[in-house]
């Protein structure tokens, strides 16, 4: 996601949705992969609303996508990622990106955190797996995220940038085919896309 989003930063509005396949609602939420996946969605969430703006909270969401990747080349075995685990990663990458760790904490353990969860939620359209994304407002699909930037490109009538002409030849951006990311794109007013990305 980070290398598309780079890529074509001008002709889209990105907004990163932290849900993935969670259920539940209110305090009682359920993520795909435990606990661990939970807290981190929460702080993603708590990420976006006290540092708003794409460029503002992204760069913390690559840094911790880009650990995990790092650390499981071969994807997430059940249970690889525990709560200490994912507690040192957001530790580590708020350093890394400038956030105040303590905002985050309060803000991921209290009603605040909750509050903003339960609004990502809310912004996840029906699907049955992940990855997934949209664009142009159509339906859900189920492509290689590496694909994301060609189906960008294809929606997009305004002069495309030079990352659409390298679609088509080696533009799998690094980081993104192999990420844990999953992606949604709505469109807004030409001759911007407003990207919507979900989170697994």
């Amino acid at each position: 996601m980070w290398g598309a989003y780079t890529a074509l930063k001008d002709i889209i509005d990105l907004e990163v949705v932290f849900w993935g396949n969670a259920q539940g609602s209110g305090s009682k939420i359920q993520c795909q992969h435990g606990p661990p996946e939970c807290r981190v969605q929460m702080v993603y969430a708590c990420s976006k609303n006290l540092y708003p703006g794409v460029d503002n909270y992204l760069p913390f969401v690559h840094c911790v996508d880009t650990t995990l990747v790092k650390d499981f080349p071969k994807g997430l075995p059940e249970g690889a990622v525990n709560m200490t685990t994912a507690n040192n990663i957001i530790t580590s990458c708020a350093k890394t990106v400038g956030h105040d760790l303590t905002k985050l904490n309060a803000c991921a353990s209290g009603p605040d955190g909750i509050k903003y969860i339960n609004e990502e939620a809310k912004k996840t359209p029906g699907h049955t797996g992940v990855p997934f994304w949209t664009v142009n407002g159509g339906n859900v699909t189920y492509p290689p995220p590496e694909d994301l930037i060609k189906a960008v490109c294809a929606a997009y009538t305004g002069t495309k940038p030079a990352a659409c002409s390298k679609a088509d030849d080696d533009m799998a951006p690094q980081g993104v085919a192999d990420s844990y990311e999953s992606y949604s794109c709505d469109s807004q007013v030409h001759p911007r896309l407003s990207a919507r990305a979900v989170i697994v």
